[in-house]
């Protein structure tokens, strides 16, 4: 992050709250029950996206910021780094009980309870890094 810009990583912040919502939109037990297939595939996209995102801020955005000069920035990104840093380990037990379309299928009480809390955990990161986090980085630049 050269020049401080936090456009890019809002940007992908949009395109998973949307991949979230229309995940979300799936969320009912006896549509799940009779086909699970839109759900599982909604989810496949969403998780997708996630996991590229994450690996960028783990690899680009988080370091770039423990290594800015400005100590708001760092100290922010230390604090949401140690406080949010779980999401991709949560993310991939949450699909290894979800593998397929079956067993969405198969579960749907139990998909749409741990769906609506990964999706509660997501959008709980991405708030805390669009309020907390960026505007301090945007200012700082």
């Amino acid at each position: 992050m050269k020049d401080g810009s936090t456009r890019m990583y809002r940007e992908q912040h949009e395109h998973l709250l949307t991949a979230a919502r229309e995940l979300d939109s799936l969320l009912d037990e006896g549509a799940l029950r009779a086909d699970g297939k839109a759900a599982r595939a909604a989810l496949s996209r969403l998780t997708g996206r996630l996991h590229v995102h994450l690996a960028m801020e783990d690899r680009s955005l988080y370091p770039a910021l423990l290594a800015r000069p400005e100590p708001p920035v760092r100290d922010a990104a230390a604090r949401l780094q140690a406080e949010m840093g779980r999401l991709r380990a949560e993310v991939d037990a949450y699909l290894l009980r979800w593998p397929s379309a079956q067993a969405l299928e198969d579960r749907p009480e139990g998909f749409v309870a741990e769906t609506r809390a990964v999706l509660s955990a997501l959008e709980a990161r991405i708030a805390r890094e669009d309020r907390e986090l960026f505007p301090l980085v945007d200012g700082a630049g």
